[in-house]
């Protein structure tokens, strides 16, 4: 004990900070050399952690002295975190009795434990070989009626582990070793009253440490039922398709035959010939209809060219009227009174009977041509 008389160390209630106070500076040196830090967390977190040393010196005359502060650290290091790893046969078969009497679900399970990237293997230390919590689930959930999962309950009892038991699986709580736990999860057992209507079933287990802090793989384990062979007695029939069973008011048809060779060339040879007739026929009658339409247009075509004709060269008599020019009657007149003065002036000379004959026969040519031109005109005012 390095506390001597007059001594006195003290720390506060964090126990981040220890005062010591003394009169032998050899003794004092001694003391703080004693001092160490301590983490009790089984995983620190890593870092560095600041340490500072201050010195007050009382001297004998009663003067203080303030000695430099001396500062360090300490570093903690990262510890490797555990990995839980649960392994076995994924796949067990068993018949209709071995359920009926409750099948083991997970019969070679192994609960591992390793540190960062190193193999699995179980670790020495004594908090590191334990498990506070595993977890088996079923989907779908259990039906009551014909399924059960069953547990050791003596051996729970005795390692003072805690259970539940639903529909939707089963959860073992309480801190313990690996080992214990690997007992009693391979106690676990599975009953199924009725196996017939299932194909398999499927159980997933979940470890976890520190409060579900380092928690393992998911290990799924598969329990498939084995269905008996289907025996068919000798006084049964087998059992046909739906299409090869026969009604009684069915009609039955002859059974298929393989024709020879040249059956088959000469019944080919008659359903061809009497393709081509059918065309030959089909192509006739559309070049027919086709012909008879051609002409039909070309009728209907002159008959309307016909009929326009006709209507244009038809009177309307009763839109005709007939107008007599007035001025033809006055030209008949001076016209005869011309020729009375030639037949009074018949004995003057050649001479002038030529020229007067000719001007006259131009003038009765003119006046002649002057009523044909006006004897008949069409009244536009109707």
């Amino acid at each position: 004990n390095l506390l001597e008389p007059g001594m006195e160390m003290v720390t506060n209630s964090h126990g981040s900070q220890v005062t010591i106070d003394g009169e032998d500076a050899e003794n004092m040196n001694q003391l703080v050399r004693q001092v160490a830090y301590l983490n009790t967390r089984e995983f620190p977190a890593p870092g560095r952690r600041r340490l500072e040393l201050s010195t007050a010196i009382t001297c004998i005359d009663g003067t203080k002295r303030i000695v430099p502060s001396a500062i360090s650290g300490i570093l903690v290091l990262s510890v490797p975190q555990p990995t839980i790893t649960i392994s076995g046969t994924e796949n067990i078969s068993r018949v209709y009795d071995a359920f009926k009497r409750g099948v083991r679900i997970f019969s070679d399970m192994r609960i591992s434990v390793s540190k960062g990237t190193e193999e699995a293997e179980p670790v020495a230390g004594v908090n590191m070989d334990k498990v506070d919590k595993c977890t088996i689930s079923v989907f779908p959930p259990l039906n009551p009626d014909h399924e059960e999962i069953k547990l050791p309950v003596l051996m729970l009892k005795s390692l003072k582990l805690g259970n539940s038991i639903t529909g939707n699986g089963v959860e073992i709580s309480g801190a313990d070793m690996i080992y214990n736990y690997e007992q009693v999860i391979r106690q676990v057992t599975y009953t199924n009253k009725k196996p017939a209507y299932y194909l398999n079933r499927q159980f997933k287990i979940v470890c976890s440490e520190l409060n579900q802090r380092f928690t393992s793989n998911e290990y799924v384990q598969t329990l498939t039922v084995i269905h008996p062979p289907v025996s068919v007695s000798e006084n049964m029939l087998p059992i046909q398709p739906a299409h090869h069973q026969l009604s009684q008011h069915g009609a039955e048809m002859p059974s298929a035959h393989i024709s020879s060779d040249h059956q088959y060339l000469s019944m080919g040879q008659t359903q061809g010939h009497a393709v081509v007739v059918v065309v030959v026929v089909c192509v006739g009658l559309l070049f027919s209809v086709l012909a008879v339409g051609v002409v039909r247009l070309r009728a209907a075509h002159k008959r309307a060219l016909r009929e326009e004709a006709e209507v244009e060269m038809a009177w309307d008599d009763a839109a005709l009227n007939i107008t007599v020019n007035p001025l033809e009657e006055t030209t008949e007149c001076r016209a005869m009174g011309g020729e009375k003065s030639i037949e009074s002036d018949m004995d003057q000379d050649s001479s002038d009977d030529e020229m007067y004959v000719e001007e006259t026969s131009d003038d009765d040519d003119e006046e002649d041509e002057a009523p044909t031109r006006h004897r008949l005109e069409w009244d536009d005012g109707l």
